[in-house]
């Protein structure tokens, strides 16, 4: 896993910038098995990247952009993710253990054997959200949007539900044991 400076990562976001104006002079960025390990990407914009297998863990990502991102196996472990969007991202297997959550927009992610045990995801939208065996262990998801989302065998042991809406949720065989 390559540990990515602050400098490189600028160049890699300012060519996915340009990508994104005009896909033949700038660089779709691919931070694939990168380490952003407790880096700052405070509003850092990675709308339709590559970021497979990369390590977020302890990182600023408070109002990150992660739409239609490939963030498959990433570790967001004891991320700041408040406020961040992974609307229409690919999730899945991602770790968002102990992450800060809060306010995060999951919107028609896919979010599939994701784990976000003891997560807090106060006011997290997951509105049409794939959350198939997801791992919800003691997450505080208060407040919490899972409209019309596939929650089918997730698992919300021990979770704090108070308020979260699962309207139209697919909540088939979903183990909410302790939950309240």
């Amino acid at each position: 896993m390559k540990k990515i400076t602050q400098e490189e990562l600028n160049t890699i976001l300012s060519d996915h910038k340009i990508w994104l104006e005009d896909s033949i002079k700038g660089k779709k960025a691919d931070l694939s098995n990168m380490d952003f390990r407790c880096a700052n990407l405070e509003a850092a914009n990675f709308y339709k990247a590559y970021c497979k297998d990369a390590n977020f863990y302890g990182a600023n990502c408070q109002n990150a952009g992660f739409i239609s991102s490939n963030c498959e196996n990433a570790n967001f472990k004891d991320a700041d993710c408040e406020n961040a969007y992974f609307i229409g991202a690919n999730c899945e297997n991602a770790d968002f253990e102990n992450s800060d959550l809060r306010g995060a927009n999951f919107y028609g992610a896919n979010c599939q054997n994701v784990n976000f045990k003891d997560a807090d995801l106060r006011g997290a939208n997951f509105y049409n959200a794939d959350c198939e065996n997801a791992y919800f262990f003691g997450a505080n998801c208060k407040d919490a949007h899972f409209y019309r989302a596939d929650c089918e065998n997730a698992y919300f042991i021990g979770a704090n539900c108070e308020n979260a809406n699962f309207r139209n949720a697919n909540v088939s065989y979903a183990n909410c044991e302790n939950a309240n």
